[in-house]
């Protein structure tokens, strides 16, 4: 098992316009898997995610979490614990891991602007980061995400109007992660859903959970 790093502590404040910022425009493709009947829901976490509930003053914040690729998707959700299987281990995925689960792609209906956490963004945030690495706000395990609630909370005080950010998945570090916030992206609704299947055999995002958990060498129950 592979040791999880802990979030650096956030700073007093962040001055808007020290951190970069990238447009999403409608022609991008979003992806995320979801439980219910409302495929594009903001909810507000009870048990605590790494980016909500937010620290005060943005606490009733609620939040949409999504990335730039399907396989991205899978591998932040229903195949995230991968990180703590040891080398040449195995494991059963189980039914009930992806049991009511449904595979989403989306795109909004507007371009909009999201703080960005990759590339030269990271280098920028890692300037307001006195001890530790910036990167780890994205990589620390739950017992850290008190602390990267409060940098996002930050995040939304210095540039209010951001619809979100976006960092690299830790999971599919080909791809990005996104998470966006109901007050600043609501209102400028979805262009379209381009898909909403179910992880059910014979689907094709069941195709695609498959070869993900191919490429692991772990094995789906039947």
């Amino acid at each position: 098992m592979t040791s999880r790093t802990e979030c650096p502590l956030p700073p007093a404040n962040i001055a808007s316009g020290t951190l970069r910022l990238h447009t999403l425009t409608p022609d991008d493709s979003l992806y995320r898997i979801c439980r219910g009947s409302d495929p594009v829901s903001f909810s507000l976490s009870s048990r605590g995610n790494r980016f909500d509930p937010l620290a005060s003053p943005w606490h009733a914040s609620k939040a949409l979490y999504a990335a730039s690729s399907p396989e991205a998707a899978i591998s932040e959700t229903v195949l995230r614990w991968q990180d703590r299987i040891g080398a040449g281990g195995k494991i059963l995925l189980s039914r009930s891991q992806i049991t009511g689960r449904t595979l989403v792609g989306l795109q909004w209906g507007r371009p909009l602007e999201v703080l960005d956490f990759t590339g030269f963004g990271l280098k920028a945030l890692a300037e307001l980061v006195t001890e530790g690495r910036a990167e780890d706000i994205f990589l620390a395990g739950a017992a850290s995400y008190g602390r990267c609630q409060h940098w996002g909370s930050l995040f939304r005080s210095a540039y209010p109007n951001a619809a979100g950010f976006r960092w690299m998945s830790r999971h599919y570090n080909s791809s990005y992660c996104y998470v966006f916030y109901d007050e600043s992206t609501q209102p400028h609704g979805f262009r379209k859903i381009l898909i909403n299947e179910a992880l059910e055999r014979g689907t094709a995002a069941f195709s695609l959970l498959e070869k993900c958990v191919t490429a692991l060498s772990w094995e789906l129950e039947s």
